[in-house]
């Protein structure tokens, strides 16, 4: 449940956002709300909607409003309440699930951490001000409590920021700041501690003469608006820069006491645990766990990162979920996350995030930096990154703040993420006190030999030990056995090292389950070919069918199956979980290596088959996301072995849409790229799922700005599906789908519609116009009539395809919204900014609620908004959106990303027309010069940068590079835009 004021009126409930009702209505939920559980009287409620002109019986209108919104609120009901309580009512909730109280929280927390430790003050008040959607309580301008309600929280904000900025500057921030605080001045000119800190920005960035012109600035200000001068400290602060006082000078932060900052905490901490439950049977190490434990205590800075190397069986994992319980007391966050495949890491942070009741709407980027937003601001969390590959790997999803990381690897070079411990087998000693406590009727002689022929390998000794207890074998008969094993595994050149202690603990627990349970041995069998995760019992349960006998009746009965898992954890050779189980990679490797490479080929084939059946769904629909998570490390480890099923290639297929659906658009490319470069080989290049995957593969690269190769790589591909399937088969048209889309983007606009007018044609007679490929089209179609000038055209169909798209795919997906940019980009062109400003302003609040702030969709939208309202003359509104997108689309994109480049043009529009002219002409002559030459003279992107360069110049007096300039853009303009665009009406007002 999520209250959010701090912008729009909204309520996020478990079904999404919930329909307040109308204005009167949504303005007394948003009064009570602002007072979550404190009584609001009838009096005040009726003043706050009506103030001196409420009708005569204004109170039974409060009763039907809260009667309203108490049947609104009832699904959510064990999270909400709205109640009466004399002399009015109250809205009972968390106090946390409402954003303007968790802001005033954090803002707390940054002002107590502000003086000690400005990094975490940083962190807190950077997540405070990220809560903020836009002006609150702008939709009740006409309602009386609304202007002071919202007054009260803008200043609060306002005082926030400069607490916010005064942490930067404290961490030596000041040459980024310079811009922010150039905007903040003009827009609160008569602000003297906004001025204040504009001066030292400028005056620590080498900028003297600048720092003491903003002091006359404020001077004159006040003098001729306010008629009094500025405080004494601003003028001492001039006197200051005026000598070079060394107190301006910046030094870095004192940390203090460790100690001390380890105990600071944020309020409202929330406890979360997903570690795996604690190995009852261990037992030593006890020198590693004090040793690991003192070093993630005692460690200086504010993030602690320790590595456990080791290879595989030795104990770093065990040691490290033992850490995890023994030291539970440390954490309020503990959280695991198996790191073996990297593009997955992402996906398990999105579930911490929704265990902390953080919103788990959009990107999986977008949650994931919430969610290391959120950890930067506590300082008692865990992470525990097993089995890690390398260090780049890990460095995008490490927070900062006070909490720690333990990663486990089997690699050593881990220097550049902190300190390593290594761990060894165990001890003889340690070995044996293990085997004791697990059977305590072995004599010491006896633990002692069996220990020396374990050779303190944890994973064997734990399997030797299970074996005693479910057999009741002597220890002498075991050792006896384990001898001869071993050595007939040595006489033919296997089981040496570690790999052979398991490997013969396995045997002979094998020999013994065989006689008990042989469908155990059939599930192990097979689970070995599987990732070393949990996996779903699900997959062999529902498709029983696929199974050889005796396991086939087994899971057709899940009890039975539960039962043959059961056996198998009995002799340590799984790991059990509810409606899932898990064994050991080592176990894996060694059952692996006990087959023939044609038994490893029908057993790879038969859970290749058993994951092709067990595909969820639509990987667009987010009801079938966890799925799709928990099949996923499964479908990667399989790998060329599920390529000879065609159901297994399916799933893969839509595992690598999920992933990109999912906001990961390089983890999409890097496995696309994998699964085509092995497909061309394997399949050959102009197989159906060949095909299928390089159209997803192109997409891919032209949204991360890979021209070239997307260009060629469509054309390729859509010439062989035309070639093989002819121009109207669903595979031809999907690949002409995604080629259409990448060109429009490319610059070839020409060749996109073309291409899009063709595949149209064959999509409706072949599919029908609801089909998805038809509506996707017609999308990518929309856009590339756009990009080829014809705006109307653009807009009809744009009309039309969103109509049919929120009809058949719904409101928030993500071609929906698509659509409904195009069309906010045809009215534009056609000069109907009304229209287009209010689908842009819809389509921008959608995008950030369902794909998240860092989508291109949403990045796209918000250029768009950022040109919009800068022609609306809504300056400081425009810069400030435009300078978010732009920043954000570097970050997501790179800089030359077509989204960045039209996000830099738009923000440096948005400043030209609000006389930032200095600052406009830097970014717009960079912009301008690389789109002109990337794109053409005659690209929207290069159109806007050169207005907003003619604006700029003509801003700084630069009349006739300005003149000249305009003067020869326009035409251009005309030619392209035509004379409806506000572009080209911009120019020629400019010029005229």
């Amino acid at each position: 449940m999520e209250v959010r004021l701090l912008g729009t009126v909204d309520v996020l409930g478990r079904s999404g956002a919930l329909p307040l009702g109308p204005t009167k209505q949504r303005a007394l939920f948003a009064m009570l709300a602002l007072n979550p559980n404190r009584v609001v009287s009838v009096e005040q409620l009726v003043d706050g909607l009506w103030d001196f002109n409420a009708p005569g019986r204004a109170g039974n209108s409060i009763q039907v409003y809260v009667s309203r919104l108490r049947k609104i609120l009832a699904p959510e009901n064990d999270a909400i309440l709205l109640v009466r309580r004399s002399p009015g009512y109250v809205l009972e909730l968390p106090p946390d699930a409402v954003d303007a109280v968790r802001f005033e929280q954090l803002a707390r927390a940054g002002f107590r951490a502000l003086a000690d430790d400005p990094e975490l003050a940083l962190a807190s008040l950077s997540t405070a001000l990220d809560l903020w959607r836009g002006t609150p309580m702008a939709e009740f301008l006409d309602e009386p409590f609304a202007e002071k309600a919202a007054q009260n929280l803008i200043d609060r904000r306002l005082t926030i920021l400069i607490s916010w900025i005064d942490a930067r500057l404290a961490l030596g921030q000041h040459q980024q700041l310079v811009v922010e605080l150039e905007r903040l001045v003009a827009e609160y000119p008569s602000h003297e501690g906004l001025t204040r800190q504009l001066m030292l920005s400028l005056y620590r960035s080498g900028r003297q003469p600048e720092a003491l012109e903003a002091f006359v600035r404020i001077e004159n200000f006040l003098r001729e608006e306010v008629g009094q001068d500025p405080q004494p400290a601003l003028s001492e602060l001039r006197l200051d820069i005026l000598r070079h006082a060394r107190r301006l000078d910046w030094t870095p932060p004192d940390t203090g006491d460790v100690g001390e900052l380890r105990d600071r905490r944020v309020p409202e901490t929330v406890r979360a645990s997903n570690i795996p439950p604690r190995n009852t049977h261990f037992s030593g190490r006890a020198q590693l766990l004090e040793r690991l434990a003192s070093s993630l205590a005692d460690a200086s800075g504010p993030l602690v990162v320790q590595s456990v190397n080791s290879l595989g069986g030795v104990g770093k994992t065990q040691l490290s979920i033992e850490y995890a319980h023994r030291y539970a007391d440390r954490y309020d966050i503990a959280w695991w996350i198996d790191a073996e495949q990297p593009v997955l890491i992402a996906e398990q942070l999105v579930r911490l995030a929704g265990r902390l009741n953080l919103r788990v709407q959009g990107t999986t980027s977008d949650i994931v930096r919430r969610l290391l937003a959120l950890l930067a601001t506590r300082d008692r969390w865990l992470l525990i990154f097993d089995n890690a590959v390398r260090p780049d790997d890990l460095e995008s999803f490490r927070p900062s703040g006070g909490g720690q990381v333990l990663v486990t690897t089997r690699s050593v070079r881990w220097p550049a993420l902190g300190p390593r411990i290594e761990i060894d087998v165990m001890t003889k000693a340690e070995t044996a006190a293990m085997l004791k406590s697990r059977v305590p009727a072995l004599s010491n002689s006896a633990a002692a030999d069996l220990a020396t022929e374990l050779g303190g390998l944890p994973l064997a000794a734990a399997q030797a030990a299970a074996y005693l207890e479910q057999t009741g074998v002597a220890p002498t008969e075991y050792v006896r056995r384990f001898r001869s094993q071993r050595a007939a595994l040595l006489a033919h050149g296997d089981a040496t090292g570690y790999h052979g202690r398991v490997d013969t603990t396995w045997s002979l627990a094998l020999e013994q389950l065989r006689t008990q349970d042989q469908a155990a041995v059939s599930v192990l069998e097979l689970a070995a070919f599987f990732a070393p995760e949990p996996i779903p019992y699900r997959v062999f349960t529902e498709h029983a069918e696929l199974l050889d006998s005796p396991l086939r009746r087994v899971a057709d009965d899940p009890d039975e199956f539960a039962d043959a898992v059961d056996s198998a954890v009995r002799f340590d050779l799984a790991h059990g979980y509810p409606d899932t189980f898990q064994i050991h990679r080592l176990v894996q490797a060694v059952i692996r290596h006990r087959f023939t490479a044609g038994q490893q080929q029908q057993l790879s084939g038969q859970v290749a088959a058993l994951l092709g059946a067990s595909h969820p769904g639509d990987p667009n629909d987010p009801a079938h996301w966890s799925n799709f998570a928990e099949l996923a490390p499964h479908v990667l480890a399989i790998g060329a072995a599920g390529d000879r099923n065609e159901a297994c290639r399916r799933l893969l297929l839509s595992t690598v849409e999920y992933i990109s659906v999912r906001g990961d658009t390089r983890g999409s490319r890097t496995i696309a790229a994998q699964v085509f470069d092995r497909w061309s080989i394997t399949l050959g290049a102009d197989h159906r799922d060949t095909l299928i995957c390089a159209a997803n593969l192109t997409s891919s690269m032209a949204w991360l700005a890979d021209h070239d190769r997307a260009r060629q790589l469509g054309q390729d591909t859509l010439t062989r599906a035309t070639k093989v399937f002819g121009p109207a088969h669903p595979v031809t048209l999907q690949v002409a789908s995604s080629l259409t889309f990448a060109l429009a983007w490319l610059g070839q606009s020409e060749q996109a519609r073309l291409l899009g007018e063709e595949a149209m044609a064959h999509c409706r007679d072949a599919l029908g116009a609801a089909h998805p490929v038809t509506v996707r089209l017609a999308a990518n179609q929309a856009f590339a009539l756009l990009a080829a000038g014809r705006a109307d055209e653009s807009r009809v169909l744009a009309e039309a395809t969103l109509a049919l798209s929120e009809a058949t795919l719904g409101l928030e997906h993500p071609i929906t919204l698509v659509t409904a940019a195009h069309l906010g980009l045809a009215l534009v062109w056609l000069g109907r900014i009304g229209q287009a400003h209010a689908v842009g302003s819809d389509l921008l609040q959608r995008s950030r609620d369902s794909l998240g702030s860092d989508h291109p969709t949403t990045l796209a939208a918000a250029a768009q908004q950022t040109f919009l309202l800068a022609c609306l003359d809504q300056l400081d509104a425009a810069t400030q959106l435009g300078e978010d997108a732009w920043q954000r689309s570097r970050n997501a994109l790179g800089d030359q990303h077509l989204i960045s480049l039209t996000a830099a043009a738009t923000y440096a529009f948005a400043l030209a027309k609000g006389s930032e002219s200095a600052q406009a002409r830097q970014l717009a002559v960079g912009i301008y010069e690389h789109s002109r030459l990337m794109l053409g003279p005659d690209n929207l992107v290069t159109l806007i940068a050169a207005a907003a360069l003619s604006f700029a110049l003509g801003g700084l007096g630069e009349s006739a590079e300005a003149t000249q300039l305009a003067a020869a853009t326009l035409p251009l303009s005309r030619g392209r835009l035509g004379s409806e665009h506000l572009i080209t009406v911009l120019l020629g007002e400019f010029l005229t």
